[in-house]
């Protein structure tokens, strides 16, 4: 257990993910490892997600909610939902995300065309409201660096992002952040983008249940907690050659 205080800045932590049991087991493992403050990132475009996320945040004093919208999801209507669900919520949440772009999973061309609408209106939101925006970027990485240089006014994290050496590049130039996930640990591409990020410029997530820091023994089904943000933590230690306690 670290004797400081760490911060996992990307977890999902409500249904169907895990179920509230499996809460409440994961919130006190995670005081025992000195886990201050886990950020909720709610993105599944229902008015239940987003009043869930909510509740958690009241229950847990180290949970606190991020509202989002999928790429993945985007419609015309989610973004209704997400925006109604903000202004409702709005002295409650951290930030806006994650929202983005995803050239992965999505390729029809009328799709995409709604995506980018829909990812400008949340940059919208975040600007209007002075809220972070915490940024999905899959295959997309040109075209959503464009838009946040062109639109956004606020504070930029790019979740997870599987940055190119001119990609960290210009996010040290922007002045923009990344999360580093838990899988740091066994995955070289975020070691790389690791070692070039500026320490000033770099957050830890686990994006729980997802990007275990570890390979699962085959055939079982293992999920990622904030609890595992120290073994990250000590990997960028590592890499950059740092003291434990710098990172």
């Amino acid at each position: 257990m670290s004797e400081l205080s760490l911060w996992d800045a990307h977890a999902h932590i409500q249904p169907p993910w895990f179920s509230a049991k499996e809460i409440d087991a994961l919130v006190s493992l995670s005081r025992k490892e000195s886990i201050e403050g886990i950020i909720n990132v709610i993105s599944s475009p229902t008015k239940k997600d987003y009043s869930y996320g909510i509740a958690l945040a009241e229950k847990y004093s180290e949970v606190f909610t991020n509202f989002g919208l999928q790429p993945t999801e985007a419609t015309d209507e989610a973004f209704s939902i997400f925006l109604n669900s903000v202004n409702k919520h709005l002295p409650d949440i951290c930030a806006i995300g994650e929202v983005g772009l995803d050239y992965y999973w999505i390729q029809d061309p009328v799709k995409l065309t709604v995506q980018k609408e829909i990812f400008s209106k949340c940059i919208s939101v975040a600007n209007e409201h002075n809220l972070p925006l915490v940024v999905h970027s899959r295959k997309a990485e040109d075209d959503c660096l464009d838009m946040l240089e062109e639109k956004a006014t606020v504070s930029v994290v790019m979740h997870g992002m599987e940055a190119s050496d001119e990609h960290v590049k210009r996010l040290i130039d922007l002045n923009y952040s990344i999360t580093i996930p838990t899988s740091v640990c066994i995955r070289k591409k975020y070691k790389k983008i690791a070692l070039r990020m500026p320490l000033e410029q770099i957050l830890l997530e686990t994006d729980s249940p997802f990007q275990l820091p570890f390979n699962p023994p085959s055939g079982e089904r293992i999920k990622n907690t904030p609890a595992n943000i120290h073994l990250s933590a000590k990997r960028i230690a590592e890499v950059k050659d740092l003291p434990f306690e710098d990172i």
